[in-house]
């Protein structure tokens, strides 16, 4: 056998070399499936742990879009794509929409293929997206270049992308959602993927599923509310017609007890009135009676007359209101005016019962309002009225405040506040109600019928008001009318009480304890009754006075006396003149350096036309018609400014300082002779308007020359009216405006600035001749002292 195997080596050797072979290869097949083993546990091991990611993103996510960015990251990440996109399907809508949910591993990349994909969607079948869509399944695309169902309007090289595929997001057996990769290069299929994308699609799709379940119940409980508000609405609409038919049951038999409680107060109202009236009537029939008793019996009959038609008035308003033939107006009139003929009225009362009454204005009110004034004079005689009946001792005041004149809807209100018996929380509700007084025993104890304060607060509603009410039982009450004013621009405004030129308070006319006044005075004006007016004044008052009657002749005036060494004192400047009015005169003489005292005078009283003379270079204003006091008082303290004091000796009559003509007869007029006095005026048949100032026998002169130029004022007026001049209207009108209450005119002054207002603002020619007429009419009842004796 040795020598067999001696002699066969080369068998031996190749026999060996093929036992070696076989054990290499048989070790390399082991080496190779001992890899794949490892291989196919690593990516097992890495499908585990996206199927876990995956699923525990689906179970935390709150949000759809936030479970499709959490599954997009991962799968990038897994499978090496830098491009993932999620697009969304509608329920029963079949087609897939893109959505603003990417994956970039470069924020800045693949930017065109955004753009292409931004806002798009596919139906069924299109693109890779839509095909997922239609067969519900996973799907790679290893080349998109060799793709004929490319879905985006620019080629693969131009997007930057080469390979894809995309997964399906079922919920059930229906697609909701597909999930798109991208490769920058061709890439073959990832059958591991490809089944691995079922399991993915399903666990985010549990996502929208939960979110569409959440939406689903949130509606049914949308619509579950809806339902139940809306029967609940039903059974409150029953139950408030219920509560209606229960209430108005209820009222009606308020109703009808109080209209008997106040039938029963009527009668004896009205039967005790005109059982006096009767009654002492019976005795004027005796023909012993002796005068005394006659007149004293006639005043009984009259008073208790008057107290009869008063109830009976009430009763007649309230009948109008309640039946809706009660009218109200809204036109231009005079706030201060019904203001000043309230007080006047009231204060006679007050005063017999010896109660302090006083009107009080809070702000700047405004002259010229838009309301009823017949209504509103109404309102407040009636709760003045009542303050005073139920206030024993004390004090009444009717206080008036202006809201800020800027705002959209200025309003104005009437305070009436009195130190009366007050009222209780039960009384104050009873309060307005008809036929009803805060307490039964007010009637026997003060009279009246329980009208008057439904009829003011049925008539503050009706003009656009309120009327409110603050009061304690013992301590008094306050009631508050507020009605709207209208437009304020361009309207005057009273700042301080005595600019109003009506006799609302009692003042010092005489400045008798202030000393003369010892100075110069330029007056500036080209008004002849306001020169006479404002010279007579400050010649009084011991000021000596040089009359301009334009402003071009003013700026010549002062310039002269300046450079002749004798200034005046104080420039009084009318803002509104011919030629040059007072704005311009003022600039030129502040611009040739002039540095004297300069007050302007203006019948704009406006926050704004103040800032206007400042701005021209005045040191302060004074607003028409100007009150003697308040005059006196500015000329003096500018006067005792701009000088030491002078001493005159005893009964030496005053020097003259500057007057242009050379007269020492004050006033002086820098252009012409002294002022003439016009003749005694006409008397006309209107019913006797006597000015405040008859008793000042200072005045009679300057009365007696302004009266006897209102017929041809009136002649002018109506001229105008007749040729709708309106320019002609508001000039004359701003004329009486600015000089009638200085003569003691209140009511011509008021009635004058409603016609400037209504012919400033183009109103309708019916208007304007009401207010026209309305004006004429008290020019020609202006009398003097001699001749308003009966």
């Amino acid at each position: 056998m040795e020598e067999s195997i001696a002699s066969n080596p080369e068998q031996e050797v190749i026999k060996l070399r093929r036992r070696v072979e076989r054990e290499r290869l048989a070790r390399q097949a082991a080496e190779a499936a001992a890899e794949k083993g490892l291989r196919d546990l690593y990516e097992g091991q890495r499908s585990a742990e996206l199927m876990r990611a995956v699923a525990s993103a689906a179970n935390e996510a709150a949000f759809i879009g936030e479970a499709f960015q959490t599954c997009l990251s991962r799968v990038c990440s897994h499978v090496g794509a830098p491009v993932g996109h999620a697009w969304l399907c509608p329920e029963e809508a079949g087609v897939v929409v893109a959505t603003g949910i990417w994956h970039l591993e470069d924020s800045q990349g693949f930017s065109l293929l955004r753009r292409s994909t931004s806002a798009a969607s596919l139906r069924r079948g299109e693109g890779l997206p839509g095909r997922v869509l239609e067969t519900g399944r996973p799907l790679w695309v290893q080349d998109i270049s060799q793709d004929r169902n490319w879905s985006r309007n620019m080629s693969c090289q131009e997007l930057g992308v080469r390979a894809a595929f995309a997964l399906p997001v079922t919920t059930g057996s229906k697609v909701a959602a597909v999930l798109e990769f991208f490769f920058a290069e061709a890439m073959p299929e990832n059958p591991q993927i490809l089944q691995l994308g079922a399991d993915i699609g399903a666990q985010v799709g549990r996502v929208v599923e939960r979110v569409r379940a959440s939406d689903a119940l949130a509606r049914a409980q949308v619509e579950l509310e809806a339902r139940v508000a809306e029967r609940t609405r039903a059974l409150e609409q029953l139950n408030q017609e219920l509560r209606r038919e229960i209430s108005e049951r209820d009222a009606a038999a308020n109703a009808n007890r109080s209209k008997s409680e106040f039938l029963a107060n009527m009668s004896h109202e009205i039967r005790t009135p005109l059982t006096a009236v009767l009654g002492y009537a019976d005795l004027l029939l005796d023909p012993h009676l002796s005068d005394s008793d006659r007149q004293s019996h006639v005043q009984t009959v009259r008073r208790n007359g008057q107290h009869l038609l008063t109830i009976i008035n009430d009763i007649l308003d309230l009948s109008k209101i309640e039946a809706g033939k009660m009218t109200v107006e809204s036109i231009p009139c005079s706030a201060p005016q019904i203001v000043a003929d309230v007080a006047s009225l009231m204060r006679v009362p007050a005063l017999e019962k010896g109660l302090n009454f006083k009107v009080e204005f809070a702000s700047p009110i405004p002259k010229i309002i838009q309301t009823d004034p017949t209504r509103l004079r109404q309102i407040l005689m009636n709760l003045t009225g009542n303050a005073i009946k139920f206030t024993k001792k004390g004090k009444v005041a009717l206080v008036v405040k202006c809201d800020a004149l800027e705002v959209a809807q200025p309003k104005i209100s009437f305070s009436i506040i009195d130190e009366g018996i007050g009222m209780s929380p039960g009384q104050l509700e009873r309060l307005f109600r008809p036929f009803t007084q805060a307490d039964s025993s007010t009637t026997r104890q003060f009279g009246g019928s329980g009208l008057g304060l439904v009829i003011c607060k049925r008539l503050a509603d009706m003009m656009g008001g309120t009327l409110e009410v603050k009061s304690a039982l013992g301590h008094g009450s306050t009631f508050t009318l507020t009605v709207d004013t209208g437009p304020l621009h361009g309207v005057t405004v009273v700042e301080r009480l005595q600019e109003s030129g009506l006799p609302l308070t009692t003042s010092s006319d005489d400045n008798s304890n202030a000393g003369p006044i010892v100075g110069t005075v330029l007056l500036a004006e080209d008004g002849h009754d306001n020169q006479m007016l404002i010279s007579a004044h400050l010649r009084k008052a011991g000021a000596v006075v040089t009359v301009a009657e334009n402003g071009r002749i003013a700026v010549e005036a002062a310039l002269e006396a300046l450079e002749a060494g004798r200034p005046f004192d104080i420039i009084l400047m009318d803002m509104q003149m011919p030629e040059l009015d007072g704005y311009g005169a003022t600039a030129t003489l502040r611009t040739k350096g002039y540095m004297r005292p300069i007050v302007a005078l203006t019948a704009h009283a406006m926050a704004s036309d103040r800032l206007r003379c400042l701005n021209a270079g005045c040191d302060d204003y004074l607003s028409k018609p100007v009150e003697k006091s308040l005059l006196l008082s500015t000329v003096r303290r500018y006067v005792d400014s701009a000088r030491p004091p002078v001493t005159r000796p005893e009964g030496s009559p005053a020097e003259p300082v500057a007057a242009t003509n050379g007269s020492a007869e004050p006033p002086a007029r820098a252009s012409q002779g002294p002022v003439q006095v016009p003749p005694e005026p006409r008397l006309s048949d209107s019913p006797p308007l006597v000015s405040s100032m008859n008793d000042d026998q200072d005045m009679a002169e300057f009365l007696t020359a302004f009266v006897s130029t209102l017929p041809e004022r009136v002649s002018m007026l109506l001229d105008a009216e007749r040729s709708h001049d309106l320019g002609k209207l508001n000039s004359l009108a701003h004329q009486l405006k600015g000089c009638a209450g200085g003569f003691g005119f209140p009511s011509i002054t008021a009635s004058a600035g409603e016609l400037e207002l209504v012919a400033r603002n183009g109103a309708d020619p019916v208007e304007v001749k009401k207010r026209v007429y309305a004006l004429v009419k008290l020019c020609k009842s202006a009398r003097l002292v001699s001749s308003a004796a009966p």
